[in-house]
């Protein structure tokens, strides 16, 4: 009767710990708000692509939904040292919402399809693009990998005034670069507000 009790208690408990671990995944899901997910070409007209970085809609790489964008980046970009992808004023605030001091930080999902790892650049700018911020990334090669930005290193900017965010190659290209993008969400922040 003892070790019935006991396996019965120890079952209890373990059973307690996955609901836990369960809940607490759906409680941080919850606190993500996604930003965007790319479904449909619809979906690209809220981004701009610069210097010949070309994007379409791809079932393939997906982290929301069924499908990413594809990013190409071209090769050889040295004279268009910005290529990439982003938003800045009415298209921002259509994508992002303008203050984030609600969250803590920026997630994005990205696979690299190059044979070597990027170095891009991420960056941000507020009240009307006086003050500005560049954060330096290296996105790995051929693995899923979750670009984070928390919001309290992202420094000179007025987070309550958010306007602009460009992700673009900060390098040479010796060939044509291909990144899957998805799943761009924010994450509120445990205190409300920073």
């Amino acid at each position: 009767m003892k070790r019935t009790l006991s396996v019965l208690i120890f079952l209890a408990v373990v059973v307690g710990m996955g609901f836990t671990a369960d809940d607490k995944k759906a409680a941080d899901k919850g606190k993500a708000e996604l930003v965007a997910s790319f479904e449909e070409d619809g979906d690209l007209d809220s981004w701009d692509f610069n210097a010949g970085a070309e994007a379409a809609i791809e079932a393939k790489h997906a982290t929301e939904g069924k499908s990413a964008m594809k990013l190409t980046i071209p090769e050889n970009s040295s004279t268009d040292k910005y290529a990439g992808f982003g938003c800045a004023d009415q298209k921002f605030t259509s994508v992002f919402p303008e203050d984030w001091t609600p969250y803590s930080e920026l997630l994005m999902d990205i696979f690299n399809e190059s044979e070597t790892p990027v170095a891009m650049r991420v960056k941000f700018k507020s009240d009307t693009h006086t003050k500005q911020f560049t954060k330096d990334v290296n996105i790995p090669k051929g693995k899923p990998y979750t670009l984070k930005i928390k919001t309290k290193d992202i420094k000179n900017v007025n987070l309550s005034a958010m306007m602009y965010m460009k992700m673009f190659i900060g390098q040479d290209l010796p060939v044509a670069t291909v990144l899957y993008i998805d799943n761009i969400r924010l994450v509120k922040s445990d205190a409300g507000a920073k």
